[in-house]
């Protein structure tokens, strides 16, 4: 028979590589803070106990000897304003980082380099430093899309329909690393609720990389980017915008209707040789329609269409039409 203490014994729990409490500091003259606000208990010491494991010193107060505070997910204003309400005051060896530094830092395995995109800056400063009554403070922009707000117009557009041709360009070329790159840059320039003035504007933005700033900078001195002038000419760039925007139909079938020597949708509805799928039929088919934009008139139609169906199933739900029609 199985002794009762061998049924009854517990298995233990393994336990996490960091989860001890007397790791080596190896870096003294960094001394983090991670704002428990917005990131919640359990993330905060999880990513706590990770610096620690990695040599960081962590204080779990925002204490005077803090030198990095790390936020995610906070406003700028709403953070310096809970900053300032604690006592904590700017100074040259005191850093408010996004947690874009932090996971850099650890991933690196020591404390990277603070760059401009890493800090979050404090608006009320940046009011403060403009001498024209006129001008209107930077805006401190999240690295994270989903966390800036979407403006109704778009105060950069020279810019970004320039930085657009070339994401759309790169992506017909198959280079999907350096189009998301414009991509990342062309979102950051539509959340502005100014336009730029000058190309030192967009020191402090995150995600304008190099090359968004050589076309930024061409543009301001020239009024356009001789490069993106060079593709808009282009006769496979055209071609390729031409063909993918039909619905269905991709960048791989463009390239190979391109090599085929079609130009044209009459080319390629009277080629032989080419079987459209249900998709693409549909496409060329519906093609004027699906080309226009939705009215706020067809949008209000089937959302009551929607509310229909959805109110059979939960008569207390409530339908909303959101996106571009909600802002």
């Amino acid at each position: 028979m199985f002794s009762t203490a061998l049924l009854t014994r517990k298995r233990r729990r393994p336990e996490l590589a960091f989860a001890g409490g007397h790791e080596e500091v190896k870096f003294r003259d960094v001394t983090l803070y991670l704002v428990e606000r917005r990131m919640g208990k359990s993330r905060r010491n999880f990513l706590s106990n990770l610096a620690r494991s990695k040599g960081f010193c962590v204080d779990d107060a925002l204490s005077a000897g803090v030198t990095h505070v790390v936020s995610e997910g906070n406003a700028a204003q709403e953070l310096w304003s809970w900053l300032e309400e604690q006592g904590f005051r700017e100074a040259r060896d005191k850093h408010v980082l996004h947690i874009s530094w932090f996971t850099e830092s650890m991933s690196a395995g020591r404390p990277v380099s603070v760059e401009v995109r890493h800090c979050i800056q404090n608006p009320a400063v940046d009011q403060r430093s403009y001498a024209h009554p006129s001008a209107k403070p930077e805006p401190a922009l999240s690295p994270y899309a989903c966390q800036r707000r979407t403006t109704l117009d778009n105060h950069n557009k020279i810019f970004t329909d320039a930085l657009e041709v070339l994401a759309e360009n790169l992506e017909f070329g198959g280079n999907q690393g350096p189009s998301l790159a414009f991509k990342r840059a062309v979102s950051v320039l539509k959340s502005l609720p100014a336009a730029l003035r000058r190309l030192e504007d967009t020191q402090r933005l995150p995600c304008l990389g190099e090359h968004s700033r050589a076309i930024i900078e061409e543009i301001f001195e020239c009024g356009s980017s001789s490069r993106v002038e060079e593709i808009l000419k282009d006769e496979r760039y055209r071609t390729m915008k031409l063909f993918s925007s039909v619905f269905g139909v991709g960048p791989k079938t463009a390239e190979n209707w391109f090599f085929r020597g079609l130009r044209t949708f009459e080319q390629v509805l009277s080629e032989p040789s080419i079987r459209l799928n249900r998709m693409q039929t549909a496409g060329f088919l519906f093609y004027e329609d699906i080309s226009k934009p939705v009215s706020r008139t067809e949008a209000s139609a089937l959302k009551i269409i929607v509310e229909e169906a959805v109110i059979c199933v939960n008569p207390s739900a409530s339908v909303s039409i959101t996106g571009g029609f909600r802002r």
